[in-house]
């Protein structure tokens, strides 16, 4: 049966050699994605729009930018900073301590002239049990989502409670009134200690901390005032954040993120050197060791290659960048890139330049777009259903099927085979048993006479 089961060894053999090569195209076509995502963020003109803000002293303002941010400089002068208004009560023994119940109401408004109640945000009305604590008022408060948070502190052997509108701003102003239903503790302040009016901040017990406030700031000569301490939009895609008052200003500058875009280039260099590596070491023939890679001779991956190195080396019909070596990213002797550093720079001078080179679309020849759109359709192809890549894998996995069921007959046969053989030896031993015995019969006989 080991000579019989030559022919499955063989068979194995050959699935494994086959196997080895639909794993080499699995990891082309993760390369080929890999490549493709590299391309696809050169294609976007936000890459070549990144920016980046730096302000002079962070400590005072600190600045950020998005993609698409005006280059530009500007200069900050901060007068006033975006408060919350903020009150606490008087002290009480403890967070456990007894306050008593009733009822809060919570009106959200502008603390211009005083107060003036916003009529766009109805009033919240928080309801207190009779025997609440401190900190049942608090946890009241803060599950109302009326635009007040509340929160214990302790001052010495003591407990206040800490009121604070939930956002900043000029039209962040709440005014609190209450309404006891008795039963105080002798040694608690009782609920009124929550009362605040904006309008007669030293009528009640609460002490007012901080007036809710809008900044206001001087941004580029230009006076403005804000709700936050974080301005988003301020310039298009920038953000200025608000740290301390000055009486000098602070300069600001949005400057393009060469770093990003080298970020971006690095990573699509990267992805074509894995993909032209790959391709490379699974295709060559070493004649020293006389051993093969699993795709040499495949064509299919061999065109593939073919087609990256083309739309590489090829050139875009407009800019002042036609071909990547023009951009410093030059095609080696093994058909790798390389970033000249003084060249690359040279060009990401102006970021335009390099994105007509990689991006620039022409819908009525695509031939003439830019060389990232070029490999993101030319890698569609490929990887698509009726592409390149998949046909190959359809083809290997066909065979590796081919394969499995020439196994499964043979395995039938080889079955058959065992069956036979075991029949035939266990006759041939009948026969010799039985032959034997005649023999010994016939000795017996023979030695008796």
């Amino acid at each position: 049966m080991q000579v019989e089961r030559q022919p499955l060894q063989k068979l194995d053999q050959t699935r494994t050699g086959v196997q080895t090569k639909l794993s080499a195209v699995g990891k082309i076509q993760g390369a080929l994605s890999s490549l493709q995502d590299a391309a696809r963020t050169l294609s976007t003109i936000t890459t070549w729009q990144a920016a980046k803000a730096e302000s002079a002293d962070n400590t005072i303002v600190g600045a950020s930018a998005a993609g698409g941010a005006p280059v530009g400089n500007y200069s900050v002068l901060i007068d006033r900073m975006a408060a919350r208004q903020s009150v606490s009560g008087p002290a009480v023994a403890s967070g456990t301590s007894i306050v008593g119940g009733g009822t809060l109401t919570i009106q959200m408004g502008s603390s211009a002239a005083g107060f003036t109640a916003d009529a766009a945000r109805p009033a919240t009305t928080v309801t207190i049990d009779a025997d609440a604590s401190l900190v049942d008022v608090v946890s009241a408060i803060n599950s109302s989502n009326s635009g007040v948070t509340a929160t214990i502190v302790k001052d010495g052997a003591n407990s206040r409670l800490l009121l604070r509108s939930t956002d900043s701003g000029e039209s962040n102003a709440f005014r609190i009134s209450v309404t006891e239903s008795g039963g105080n503790s002798p040694q608690a302040a009782g609920l009124t200690m929550a009362a605040f009016d904006p309008a007669a901040p030293t009528a009640g017990r609460t002490i007012l901390n901080s007036s809710a406030q809008d900044a206001a700031f001087n941004f580029g000569g230009m006076p403005l005032t804000a709700s936050s301490n974080k301005i988003d939009g301020i310039v298009q895609n920038t953000t200025i954040e608000l740290r301390r008052t000055t009486t000098t200003p602070v300069d600001v500058s949005v400057t393009a993120d060469n770093e990003a875009i080298r970020k971006a280039v690095d990573t699509f260099v990267k992805a074509y050197n894995e993909l032209n590596t790959l391709v490379t070491e699974n295709t060559k023939y070493d004649a020293t060791s006389k051993t093969a890679g699993a795709l040499q001779g495949f064509r299919s991956v061999l065109t593939v290659q073919g087609q990256m190195r083309d739309i590489i080396s090829g050139s875009v019909a407009t800019g002042t960048l036609r071909r990547l070596s023009d951009a410093g990213i030059e095609v080696q002797r093994d058909g790798s890139l390389s970033v000249v550093e003084s060249k690359f720079n040279q060009a990401a001078a102006n970021p335009r330049n390099l994105q007509t080179l990689f991006a620039q679309t022409d819908t009525v020849s695509p031939a003439n777009s830019g060389l990232a759109r070029r490999l993101i359709a030319s890698i569609t192809s490929i990887l698509g259903t009726e592409g390149t890549i998949s046909g190959a894998t359809d083809t290997l996995r066909r065979r590796i099927g081919d394969i499995d069921a020439q196994k499964a007959r043979l395995e039938t046969r080889l079955v058959d085979i065992e069956k036979r053989l075991r029949t035939t030896y266990s006759n041939l031993d009948t026969r010799v048993s039985t032959l034997t015995s005649q023999g010994q019969r016939l000795l017996n006989g023979l030695g008796g006479s």
